[in-house]
């Protein structure tokens, strides 16, 4: 399979770029979200290139493929420190499944770093990951949403949105006490000041790369939205916090409240 796999993504970049060929064509892992193979991307005139090759299988692929291409533009414009999207595809007969070519990041996801770092190394690597997600936050979030205009005049349609979508999502798959919580939530939205915001939904250090650079750069932005900012935040604290270690997601929180520009509020 990765032999006939590699020959049509070969003919599949030659056609675009005359004279391409690739070699070192690898698989990765295979996630819920995509299965992921590297490779060498070569053009008579440039320096090779390396490359991720990311093929998104399931129901809703081509939808979350679209939605992290545009973002991964719009976060590149932005100078947010992701890697460089070169194709994208929804066509299916290309590949077998929509799929994706990006920029192969040179460096290690940053959660293993953390389990084996001294703690004062640990201590600094996590306030720069607290300061990353702060950056996130202040981005400009209007060209990220279709509904600017909306959530400028009535920012609370940004929780309707939210809860909207989590009693769905709780009433599909029969989840247990949840609903409550949604209920609990739309009582008291009220005295929540929504804080519109660009929110990755999964930022924790296995979405986070260490660069051979040094610089950290974020991966995997399918779920990329706007939306209160306090949403991604908690997400990123309960990972960090209870699969990972109580002490990383408290010098997270530190170390974003130091690098917010607005004190954070009503985070409970």
């Amino acid at each position: 399979m990765p032999h006939a796999l590699s020959d049509h993504l070969w003919r599949y970049l030659a056609d675009r770029y005359p004279g391409a060929t690739i070699s070192d064509f690898q698989f990765v892992i295979s996630g819920w979200e995509s299965d992921v193979y590297t490779f060498t991307f070569h053009l008579p005139t440039d320096a090779p290139k390396f490359l991720i090759l990311r093929l998104s299988p399931g129901d809703g692929a081509s939808k979350k493929l679209i939605r992290e291409a545009r973002g991964l533009r719009q976060l590149h414009q932005a100078s947010y420190p992701v890697p460089a999207m070169l194709l994208h595809e929804t066509d299916t007969s290309i590949l077998g499944k929509p799929f994706t070519i990006m920029e192969k990041l040179e460096g290690r996801v940053l959660w293993p770093i953390l389990a084996e770092a001294a703690p004062s190394q640990a201590r600094h690597l996590l306030d720069r990951f607290g300061s990353l997600l702060a950056r996130l936050h202040q981005l400009d979030w209007r060209p990220f949403s279709e509904h600017a205009v909306l959530y400028e005049a009535n920012p609370t349609a940004i929780l309707d949105e939210l809860f909207a979508s989590s009693r769905q999502l709780y009433t599909q798959f029969d989840v247990v006490g949840f609903l409550a919580i949604v209920d609990w939530l739309e009582i008291h939205k009220s005295d929540i000041a929504v804080q519109p915001a660009v929110v990755h939904l999964d930022f924790h250090a296995n979405n986070v790369f260490l660069c051979n650079d040094d610089h950290l750069a974020v991966i995997d932005w399918t779920q990329i939205t706007v939306s209160d900012y306090r949403a991604d935040l908690s997400w990123t604290l309960m990972i960090m916090g209870d699969f990972g270690q109580p002490h990383w997601g408290e010098r997270i929180l530190q170390a974003y409240n130091l690098a917010a520009k607005n004190p954070v509020e009503k985070l409970d």
